[in-house]
């Protein structure tokens, strides 16, 4: 899609019509749509998170597995750092993906009030411990996660902490997703993920691309890896799992299974896909369907209620949306 277009824009989210998502920055009441990069964008306002007057610290050395940590407050986190700058980085990344998760989820989930002062001792702070290195990391958690050393990051909801050694901002971004669904806006729940596990991983693969810009969010890439891997698995190396089955999948099986990374990046692309193909057509059934595996209440055959379509017809229009991505 090219042009310019003005019209009064409430809320501030908008997303762009192409078959490849192109995406919209906006400000104030005037839109610019971009189409370089294929992305969703999300106006901050004047005042973004992060700025010396958009984001406090709350910062006090402690004792973390009998050594000397740093724990530092937002106003929605409470983390905990072998490295203070580190800490306070982490904290500032997760605040912005915290407001583009509110700005992006809002209209689809119910938003919970949440602490008012960084100072508050509120146990509705999401947690967050980065260890000093990944010797440390896999040590501390191998009783809980037998396969901790191929991973960078972890979410272990029992705990409701992200335990992370490498605080890079996509893996952040990603265990951060999954914090802020199972806390934030289905806290009262307690989903067992027995079908549609895909949607879960995919929508926080999609806030993987999150980037930061001086006064907007961009999130959604169709250059970005996974999708180009999708594509490669696709048409290259035959790789072609029915959305009928990655349906009925649950998190057991998508976890457990040995093309577990074909399965992300096959979620990745499929979200990508529902979110902005056909001028965003199924966007809303892709909320609706995140909401009911949170709620419990999906089917393996939700995706295809939701979008009037048949799987038959869902994997031939996934196909042609892959077809599109760039090599």
């Amino acid at each position: 899609m090219t042009g310019s277009a003005k019209r009064k824009i409430l809320p501030f989210i908008l997303f762009g019509v192409s078959a490849l998502g192109y995406g919209i920055v906006c400000y104030g009441e005037e839109e610019r749509y971009t189409g370089e990069n294929h992305t969703l964008t999300l106006a901050r306002g004047p005042e973004p998170p992060g700025s010396s007057s958009g984001l406090s610290f709350h910062i006090e050395p402690i004792e973390f597995l009998e050594q000397k940590r740093y724990r530092i407050l937002t106003e929605h986190y409470d983390i905990i750092s072998a490295c203070r700058e580190t800490g306070i980085s982490a904290g500032t990344q997760l605040s912005h993906l915290f407001q583009a998760g509110h700005l992006l989820f809002a209209e689809h989930f119910e938003m919970p009030k949440r602490p008012d002062s960084p100072d508050t001792d509120s146990p509705d702070r999401h947690r967050v411990i980065i260890y000093r290195d990944k010797q440390e990391y896999a040590a501390e958690l191998l009783p809980v996660e037998p396969s901790i050393r191929l991973t960078n990051g972890l979410y272990f909801a029992p705990k409701k902490t992200i335990y992370l050694y490498e605080a890079a901002p996509k893996n952040l971004y990603h265990e951060g997703t999954h914090q802020i669904f199972l806390e934030y806006f289905f806290k009262e729940t307690a989903p067992t993920f027995r079908n549609n596990f895909w949607a879960v991983e995919g929508i926080a693969l999609f806030m993987e691309t999150l980037t930061i810009q001086e006064k907007y969010y961009q999130a959604g890439n169709v250059l970005a890896d996974r999708l180009f891997a999708a594509k490669k698995y696709h048409f290259e190396r035959n790789y072609r799992m029915p959305i009928r089955q990655l349906a009925s999948m649950g998190a057991i099986e998508v976890q457990s299974s040995a093309e577990r990374q074909q399965i992300y990046s096959q979620s990745a692309a499929i979200v990508h896909w529902l979110l902005f193909a056909e001028g965003g057509k199924h966007r809303n059934a892709l909320f609706e369907l995140i909401r009911q595996v949170y709620l419990g209440t999906s089917t393996p055959t939700s995706l295809s209620e939701l979008t009037g379509l048949s799987f038959d017809e869902l994997d031939k229009k996934y196909a042609e949306f892959l077809a599109l991505i760039p090599d």
